[in-house]
């Protein structure tokens, strides 16, 4: 695990922000990011706006904007190196 994810996951667990499991929010993610391929093609790093906005209406407040924008970041970058 790398470190900027191993953060993440202790800025969960410690201010227990979230609550939405951590598996949970990954599989919304990962869905969110297989449902806009073309558009993380197209835009790459640029795509997060549009999908970050699309993670937020699904988690709906259960999990901090914070996260779901570090998670969707890194899970972009893994996709484009792909």
């Amino acid at each position: 695990m790398s470190g900027k994810s191993g953060n993440v996951l202790t800025a969960m667990q410690s201010t227990n922000v979230s609550s939405i499991d951590e598996y949970k929010l990954n599989e919304i993610l990962d869905k969110i990011i297989q449902n806009n391929m073309e558009l993380v093609k197209k835009l790459e790093d640029k795509a997060i706006t549009t999908l970050m906005g699309i993670a937020m209406k699904e988690v709906r407040g259960k999990a901090s904007g914070k996260i779901v924008n570090e998670l969707l970041e890194q899970k972009i970058k893994n996709t484009i190196k792909k």
